[in-house]
């Protein structure tokens, strides 16, 4: 304990991003594009779309997980009686239209110039994919419209395909649009064949990205955000509205944790909730409503009082929003580890935190009105029941997912004082001062639990759990929460033991590189944690370091910039390489916009 003691007297420098030594490189290797209904995906190691998932969730229902439905696609060139993979072709640029889910990829050969655009369109509320070429110069190899055959090849016989051409003086745009029939009314289908028959590409495009320029200016971004952060926000706010269900049925409305063709990417509590809080700050508080509306109808419930081994696992009472994730159709399901499931009671304080946001920046207290008595019963009273004899929420999975016995995590009661206070100000929003004073009685009572039990040596530094306190596994970063939602006063030792905590222990380079969450067993840093950063430059603007914190913001934009705008799960110690799923939405993309829009307050 000692050791780490010692550190916190000696000084740290920080550097300037434009001088920090730092080269990050784009390390993704695809792009996907998604309306809510059905998700396509770039590959840009063998330049192609290699993926057309019908759902956006990773499972419809517990034993139907999505496919993947796409064989093969490209475009092939026939030139001077020669057939040519475009893919052959080098690609001098690839990145998302500014602010919008329309792949962009240029492809260039002598003077043979190509625009290529994928995407799955909004203007269009069905399973639908969309491929464009833009041929800027067809005079050069005498190419024709009829020379550019655009392909695409289905695992199944499910999907309807229709070709698009339109002349652009010396060039041409030839299209393909693929529409996935499976659950699309017959009339509907008719309908649609016929627009896309008709359709020309490049308004087809125009059209598209209109939509989104519309969906954008029906928001509200502060004027003070401008320049890379803008364009940042921008593409932040598209990957959510993405990654939100549009299907009809329970499961609309929710947003999942990521956009990966890779990984998993169910809906879970806690990453939407900070989606939410997101959309309300931006004013798309439609969007916010529905994820709201979502979690509080979709099935939960079935992870109460679990009796696994000779310990009780799961809620002590009925509760309404999952302590894990949802399927498609929105029933809990949890992932299993020791023959048990991994649980987050930090879902209860995050929804409360969202859902008072959203009246708070919409004033729809109707909403709030008519949902209490189950906020209350459903979502409040499984919270409170959650403390036990420590005065802090019971053990539970965290953030590191760990399996039963779990840990009495330091962030699951953070996320309850800060859920408390949100139901407290819900409670005096619709009248309902009685049940006002008992909540913020509770918070109160469960900050003294924290600030006596959750903290360590004379630094007075959160740890990671009543369970570690050893060094260095006790570092948590997530802990910088405990300043985001005022536990801790940014003017205390402990909001400085914090921050130079962070320095010290748990940034993997030279700064302004971020920070990592925890020590692995053996002693050894995990990789970057870009949630855990965008985090911290919240509670570091809180706190009035302002010049630090806009280092790191700048270099986590730079980051995010060199990589079509998104935010993966980890950037790797060595060399800041992407790893795991991305585009991370809740914890990635929603964490940007809350740092962004914390950058711009004053």
């Amino acid at each position: 304990m000692t050791k780490y003691l010692q550190y916190f007297s000696l000084a740290f420098t920080i550097t300037t991003v434009s001088s920090f030594g730092l080269t990050p490189e784009r390390s993704i290797s695809y792009l996907p594009s998604a309306n809510g209904l059905c998700l396509i995906s770039f590959n840009l190691k063998n330049k192609s779309a290699d993926t057309f998932m019908p759902h956006i969730t990773d499972a419809r229902d517990v034993e139907f997980l999505t496919p993947n439905l796409l064989k093969s696609s490209g475009c092939i060139l026939t030139i001077q009686d020669t057939e040519i993979n475009l893919a052959k072709f080098p690609i001098t640029f690839v990145d998302y239209i500014d602010g919008t889910g329309i792949i962009r990829i240029d492809y260039k050969a002598k003077k043979l110039e190509v625009h290529s655009y994928i995407w799955s369109p909004m203007t269009i509320k069905n399973k639908v994919a969309i491929f464009l070429y833009h041929i800027i110069d067809g005079s050069a190899w005498n190419l024709r419209p009829s020379d550019v055959k655009p392909g695409f090849e289905g695992l199944t016989p499910q999907f309807e395909k229709i070709a698009m051409m339109q002349m652009d003086g010396k060039g041409f745009w030839v299209g393909l649009a693929v529409i996935y029939i499976p659950g699309i009314l017959q009339e509907t289908l008719q309908q649609l064949e016929k627009e896309l028959s008709n359709a020309k590409p490049k308004l087809l495009l125009e059209a598209e990205q209109r939509w989104w320029q519309h969906w954008h200016s029906s928001g509200s971004i502060p004027s003070s955000v401008y320049g890379s952060r803008y364009k940042t926000l921008l593409q932040s706010l598209a990957f959510i509205k993405m990654a939100q269900c549009q299907e009809p049925g329970p499961g609309r409305g929710q947003i999942v944790k990521n956009l990966s063709p890779e990984f998993d990417s169910a809906a879970m509590t806690r990453d939407m909730a900070f989606s939410i809080l997101a959309l309300c700050r931006t004013g798309h508080f439609a969007e916010a409503k529905a994820a709201l509306s979502f979690l509080l109808t979709a099935q939960a419930g079935i992870f109460r009082s679990n009796q696994y081994s000779i310990k009780k696992w799961g809620s002590k009472s009925p509760y309404l929003i999952s302590l894990a994730s949802y399927t498609g159709m929105g029933f809990e399901k949890a992932e299993i580890q020791n023959n048990s499931p991994i649980i987050y009671f930090d879902s209860f304080g995050l929804f409360l935190w969202a859902m008072t946001e959203y009246v708070k920046h919409s004033s729809d207290l109707d909403f709030a009105s008519n949902h209490w008595p189950n906020i209350q019963k459903f979502i409040i009273t499984p919270m409170l029941d959650a403390i036990d004899e420590t005065g802090l929420i019971k053990q539970d999975s965290g953030w590191l997912n760990t399996p039963m016995p779990g840990e009495h995590f330091c962030y699951t009661s953070l996320s309850a004082f800060k859920g408390l206070n949100s139901a407290a100000v819900l409670a005096y929003s619709i009248h309902q001062d009685e049940r006002a004073i008992l909540y913020t009685k509770k918070a109160a009572e469960l900050r003294t639990a924290i600030l006596t039990k959750l903290t360590v040596g004379k630094s007075i530094l959160l740890s990671r759990s009543l369970e570690v306190k050893q060094y260095p596994n006790f570092l948590d970063g997530s802990t910088v929460d405990a300043i985001n939602w005022e536990i801790v006063s940014p003017y205390w030792k402990t909001a400085s033991s914090i921050s130079k905590a962070l320095d010290v222990f748990l940034r993997p380079g030279n700064a302004p590189r971020g920070f990592v969450q925890y020590y692995k067993n053996d002693n050894q840093l995990y990789h970057e944690n870009p949630f855990v950063t965008l985090r911290a430059v919240s509670a570091l603007y809180t706190m009035q370091e302002e010049e630090r914190a806009d280092q790191i913001l700048e270099y986590m934009t730079h980051i995010t910039m060199k990589n079509a705008g998104m935010i993966p799960s980890f950037l790797t110690v060595e060399n800041m390489y992407f790893i795991e799923p991305y585009p991370v939405i809740g914890t990635g993309a929603a964490a940007m916009i809350l740092a962004i829009l914390k950058s711009v307050q004053k």
